[in-house]
């Protein structure tokens, strides 16, 4: 159970290693961390937009990201929460750098050696993601049309549209885990972030909770919970 009081900003990452249940059960099996949410009474649903909600409990942003069996499951207390997490591998990716940066990224990615090249362009593109999936655009908008700093700068973005308020309303952190890279967003300026292990029914890894503070500032490292 969930041992720090709740407070607007609050936002858990829940990170599921080799998962051997369904990505709904995960969820479920988080959620269940949490007071007087219960897997009966608050089913996760799907809004307009295909944001998840929990019926019955307005109050928890939720949002969900697989890839190459690791699962990650953000729940936000009194904000919009999106997280996206993508391996770390070289799959020819030349298109994705045109379709979802702008040129000031591309510049800033080509002071890269190209041996980190994917990895720093993986973290535009998940951050950018994250931040879709927590206004519930998805790809129904123009990646190029937000701008980032480099991950190493402001959480905040440098630009967004006009579909998505001020720049300064939304947060973005990166999150570099062992062989992916991961982001999280949310529209809270100074949230608290606990990155957890959710372990049970699964064979979790603790290595993949070594967030670099350079990627991850702002986010604490949790205690594995059962």
């Amino acid at each position: 159970m969930i041992d720090r009081p709740a407070r607007a900003g609050d936002i858990d990452v829940w990170v599921c290693a080799e998962p051997t249940e369904a990505s709904d059960t995960i969820v479920r099996r988080a959620l269940s961390r949490y007071p007087g949410v219960s897997a009966a009474a608050n089913r996760v649903d799907r809004d307009a937009r295909g944001r998840p909600v929990i019926r019955g409990r307005e109050d928890l942003g939720i949002s969900v990201s697989h890839s190459n069996g690791l699962i990650l499951v953000a729940i936000g207390q009194h904000c919009r929460v999106g997280v996206d997490i993508e391996p770390v591998m070289d799959r020819g990716l030349t298109r994705l750098r045109y379709h979802a940066l702008t040129d000031a990224e591309l510049a800033e990615l080509e002071l890269h050696d190209r041996s980190r090249q994917t990895e720093v362009l993986l973290g535009y593109w998940t951050r950018k993601e994250a931040l879709l999936k927590a206004v519930g655009l998805g790809l129904a908008l123009d990646p190029r049309l937000i701008e980032l700093p480099p991950a190493n700068g402001s959480p905040h973005p440098l630009a967004v549209p006009d579909a998505l308020g001020r720049s300064s309303d939304w947060w973005i952190v990166g999150l570099v885990l062992q062989g992916y890279v991961a982001a999280v967003a949310a529209d809270v300026k100074a949230p608290r972030v606990r990155l957890l292990q959710l372990t049970g029914g699964s064979t979790g890894r603790a290595a993949l909770l070594s967030a670099r503070d350079a990627h991850a500032r702002g986010v604490h490292r949790g205690v594995s919970t059962r």
